[in-house]
C-alpha cells in the first residue's frame, strides 16, 4: 500500500508523529476489514481504501508542507500545527464513521493513540529546539525576526525543558549553551523568572554572611559566575511568604536597567530552597570595597546612588542634609502592593478631604484627588506651582479622565458662586482661575478633547456670562468661547500629498535624498500626533492610540523595504537595492529622522541571510552596511543609537528631530513600572504625584524636539509614492517574506 509512504518515511517533527498514528490507523483497520471480507465482499476493502485514500492523502500533504517548515518555524507554529493535526483527527474520524456504520467495523483507537500525550509533546519540542541550536541558519534566522516575540518564545522552551531533572546531562548543556547564545546576541535575560536548571551552586560554604541574608557563589548556563543570595532560616510558613515576597521582588527587579542599580536575573531552586541569582560583584559588597579602598569617593558613590544631584541644586557640603531629609521623607510613604493598587487609587480618588503633600522645596509628592485639583485652580497664578500645572493637565489622564477632570472644575466653578460666607473677592478669583484652567487646556492641547467635551465647555461659558454681571468675568468666558470655537479647527490640518493636477513620481525617479524627505514627512505626521497621556494609555489601557499608530506606520516601512529587498532575483538588483536603501538611511540621518533609519537598519539585517548580494557590494558599501544594521542592536543600553542619536551632520536640522519611539516608549514605561500609582502617607492610600513628575521629566529628556519642517516637500510627488506603496503592505507579511529570505 502506497498511501501515507511520505509520512511514515518522514522524521518526527512536531505534530507528524500524530499524523503517522493516524495513517498507521487507516491501514490496520483497511488490513482488519481485507480479512473479515475474505471469500465473503472483497470490495468492501477497496471501497474503504478508496473511500479513506482523500483523507490519508491530505494528511501526507499537510505532513509534506509542515516537514519543509523548518525546525524554528515549526516550533513558533505549534498551536498552528496542533490545530491541524486536530482537524484532521475530525475529518478522518467523520470519513470512519461514515463508512464503518454499514460495515460493523470501527475504529479501535487507545487512549494513546488517539490524543498526543505530554511525553511526546516534550519529546517533539526537545527535538525541535535541539535542530535549531544546532543550526547557525536557523539561529540567524530567528535573530533576524523584528519581533522580540519569537526569540522570547524560544527562549522560555529552553527554560522550560531546563527544568524538567530527568533531562540528559549532555543535551542540558546543550540546551544552557542554547539559551546563553540567545542571550548574548540580544542582551535580553529569559522571560522566566525561574532559572531552576539553568544555575549551579559551586560551594555550599557562603562568601558573604549577612545578618538576614548569606551570599554563595554560582555559575549561570555554565558561563557566567552569579551571586546567590539564601536567607537566614526561618519559620516553615515565613518561608513560603519569604519565597512569594521575592518571587514578586524579582520579576520587578530584574527589568530594571540603571547604572547604579544591581540587576537581578531570576530565582533559582535547588534542593528545594530558594535562592536570587544575580552578577557576581567583584568587588564584593559595598562596605568591603571602601574598606579595601580608603581613597574611595564614598559621598560620590553615596550621592550617584540617591542620584541627589538630579534632586537637588544645593552645595555639595550640604546635599548630606537633602539625603537625610530624602530618606525621612521616603520611609514615611510606603510602597503599595501592586495587587492593590487600583482599589486603593480608587480611594484616593474618592476621598472627600482636601489633601496635598510636598517635600521641603515645595513639590507635589501626593494627595487626594481633591486635593491634586484644587491646588490646580488655588495656585494657577503662582510661579511655583508652573511645573506642576504642566504636570497635570498632560499626565492625569492615568487617574481622571478628561470629562470628569472639567465636571470637577465646573463644580469648583459652582460651589464658588454659592459659597456666600466667604470673601466676594475670594470667590471671584477662584471662579476666574477656573477659566484661567480650562483656557490653559486648550491652548497647551496635551490632553485629549472630543467634539462632546468641547460641547459641555461652551454651555459652561455661557451659563457663565448668564450668571455673571462683571466685566472682566463676562469678557474671560466670551474669549474662552472663541478659544473652544477654533480648536476644531485648529486641530484639522491640511496632509494632500498631491496639489490638484499633481503627479506621483515614479521608482525611477525617488532619489535616497526624496525618499528620506517622504520618510520624514510621514513619520513627522505621526509623531506630532502623539501627546504624553497617549503613552500613558499604552501601557495602562488596552486599544489602539497614536503611538500604535507611529509603530505602525514603522513596522509597515520595515516590511515595505524587505519586499523591495526581495523582489528581485537578481543579485545584481538586490545589491542595487541594498545600496538605494543604505544611502536613503544616510540621508535619514541627516534629517535627524532616527525612527525610519532604524526602520531601514531592521530590514536590512533581517535579509542579511542573502549574503550572496553582499558580493555585489563595494567594500565601502559593505563597511557602510555592517554600521548601519547594528543600530538597533541592544549591547550597551542601545549604545551605537544612542551615539547617532546625539549627533549633527547637518547643523539646519541641530534642533529637529524624529527618535526611535518603540525603544524610548519602553524607558517610559520602566519610569511608569517602577513608581506605584498610589503611595500611603500616614497609612492612608494618596495619588503618587511624584509618578507623573518623573514620567514627565524622563518624556522631556527623551523627546525634546520636534520633526523637522518639510512642507515645501509635501506635494511634490514624493509623499504620494511613498503612501501608494506602503497602502500595498500588510502587517502579516513577516512570515511570508522570513521564507523569502530563506531561499
Amino acid at each position: 500500500m502506497k498511501i501515507g509512504c511520505k509520512v511514515t518515511s518522514s522524521a518526527h517533527p512536531l505534530g507528524v508523529k500524530q499524523c503517522e498514528n493516524m495513517v498507521t490507523q487507516c491501514m490496520e483497520l483497511i488490513r482488519s476489514v481485507q480479512e473479515g471480507a475474505q471469500g465473503q465482499e472483497e470490495t468492501k476493502a477497496a471501497a474503504l481504501t478508496q473511500h479513506l485514500e482523500p483523507s490519508i492523502e491530505t494528511i501526507d500533504e499537510k505532513v509534506v508542507e509542515w516537514v519543509n517548515w523548518g525546525p524554528l518555524k515549526r516550533l513558533l507554529q505549534r498551536s498552528e500545527i496542533k490545530d491541524g493535526v486536530d482537524l484532521l483527527q475530525r475529518q478522518l474520524d467523520d470519513a470512519i464513521f461514515h463508512f464503518g456504520a454499514p460495515t460493523n467495523f470501527e475504529l479501535q483507537r487507545s487512549p494513546r493513540e488517539s490524543k498526543v500525550s505530554s511525553s511526546t509533546d516534550s519529546t517533539e519540542i526537545r527535538e525541535a529546539l535541539q535542530a535549531i541550536i544546532d543550526s547557525r541558519v536557523e539561529i540567524k534566522t530567528l535573530l533576524a525576526i523584528q519581533s522580540p516575540q519569537p526569540v522570547e518564545q524560544v527562549m522560555r522552551h529552553l527554560q522550560e525543558e531546563l527544568q524538567n531533572p530527568d533531562m540528559p546531562a549532555e543535551q542540558r548543556g546543550s540546551f544552557r549553551g542554547g539559551l546563553w547564545a540567545l542571550y548574548s546576541k540580544t542582551s535580553k535575560l529569559p522571560p522566566l523568572t525561574d532559572l531552576t536548571g539553568q544555575v549551579e551552586l559551586n560551594s555550599r560554604n557562603p562568601e558573604f554572611i549577612g545578618s538576614s541574608n548569606d551570599i554563595y557563589t554560582g555559575t549561570w548556563l555554565d558561563k557566567e559566575m552569579v551571586a546567590l543570595r539564601f536567607p537566614k532560616t526561618l519559620s516553615h510558613s515565613a518561608i513560603i511568604i519569604h519565597n512569594k515576597d521575592l518571587e514578586r521582588e524579582v520579576s520587578i527587579w530584574r527589568n530594571v536597567d540603571h547604572p547604579n542599580v544591581l540587576p537581578l536575573y531570576g530565582i533559582v531552586y535547588i534542593r528545594k530552597h530558594l535562592y536570587s541569582v544575580a552578577p557576581w560583584m567583584t568587588n564584593g559588597t559595598a562596605i568591603n570595597f571602601v574598606q579595601k579602598r580608603p581613597q574611595a569617593n564614598v559621598l560620590k558613590m553615596l550621592s550617584e546612588i540617591a542620584e541627589v544631584d538630579r534632586i537637588s541644586p544645593l552645595p555639595l557640603a550640604r546635599r548630606s542634609q537633602v539625603a537625610d531629609s530624602l530618606n525621612t521623607t521616603a520611609r514615611s510613604i510606603l510602597a503599595v502592593d501592586s495587587v492593590n493598587q487600583e482599589f486603593l487609587l480608587q480611594k484616593a480618588i474618592s476621598d472627600r478631604d482636601h489633601l496635598v503633600y510636598t517635600n521641603h522645596s515645595g513639590l507635589v509628592l501626593a494627595g487626594t484627588l481633591k486635593g491634586l485639583v484644587n491646588r490646580l485652580v488655588d495656585n494657577f497664578n503662582l510661579c511655583k506651582d508652573e511645573e506642576y500645572r504642566k504636570v497635570m493637565l498632560t499626565a492625569c489622564t492615568d487617574f481622571i479622565t478628561p470629562e470628569d477632570l472639567f465636571a470637577m472644575l465646573q463644580c469648583r466653578f459652582d460651589e464658588a458662586e454659592q459659597d456666600t460666607h466667604k470673601n466676594p473677592a475670594t470667590r471671584l478669583a477662584t471662579q476666574y482661575n477656573v477659566f484661567m484652567v480650562i483656557s490653559y487646556w486648550l491652548k497647551r492641547q496635551q490632553l485629549p478633547i472630543d467634539s462632546r467635551l468641547l460641547w459641555q465647555m461652551r454651555g459652561f461659558c455661557e451659563a457663565a456670562i448668564r450668571m455673571k454681571p462683571s466685566s472682566p468675568m463676562v469678557d474671560k468666558a466670551a474669549d474662552l468661547l472663541l478659544l473652544i470655537d477654533t480648536q476644531p479647527k485648529r486641530d484639522v490640518i491640511s496632509r494632500t500629498s498631491l496639489m490638484p493636477g499633481g503627479r506621483m513620481l515614479s521608482a525611477n525617479e525617488i532619489t535616497p535624498q526624496g525618499l528620506a524627505i517622504a520618510l520624514t514627512l510621514l513619520e513627522g505626521d505621526r509623531y506630532k500626533q502623539i501627546m504624553p497621556c497617549d503613552y500613558l494609555a499604552k501601557f495602562d489601557r488596552p486599544g489602539y492610540n497614536n503611538v500604535d499608530a507611529a509603530c505602525s506606520a514603522n513596522k509597515k516601512i520595515t516590511l515595505w523595504i524587505k519586499r523591495s529587498l526581495l523582489h528581485y532575483d537578481s543579485l545584481q538588483s538586490r545589491a542595487a537595492v541594498s545600496k538605494f536603501f543604505i544611502q536613503t538611511a544616510h540621508e535619514c540621518r541627516k534629517l535627524r529622522n532616527y525612527h525610519s533609519l532604524i526602520a531601514i537598519a531592521i530590514a536590512l539585517d533581517s535579509a542579511q541571510s542573502l549574503d550572496s548580494t553582499r558580493d555585489y557590494l563595494s567594500t565601502n558599501t559593505v563597511a557602510q552596511l555592517e554600521a548601519l544594521v547594528k543600530l538597533p542592536h541592544p549591547e550597551g543600553n542601545y549604545s551605537r543609537y544612542r551615539e547617532v542619536l546625539a549627533e549633527v551632520i547637518d547643523p539646519a536640522y541641530r534642533d529637529y528631530g524624529i527618535p526611535w519611539i518603540a525603544l524610548h516608549s519602553e524607558e517610559l514605561h520602566l519610569v511608569l513600572h517602577l513608581n506605584a500609582k498610589v503611595v500611603e502617607i500616614e497609612k492612608r492610600p494618596l495619588i503618587n504625584f511624584q509618578r507623573y513628575t518623573k514620567f514627565m521629566d524622563r518624556a522631556k529628556e527623551i523627546f525634546p524636539l520636534t520633526p523637522p519642517d518639510l512642507e515645501r516637500y509635501r506635494q511634490q510627488g514624493q509623499l504620494a509614492y511613498l503612501e501608494a506603496k506602503l497602502a500595498e503592505v500588510g502587517l502579516d507579511e513577516g512570515e511570508e517574506m522570513l521564507k523569502r529570505v530563506n531561499l
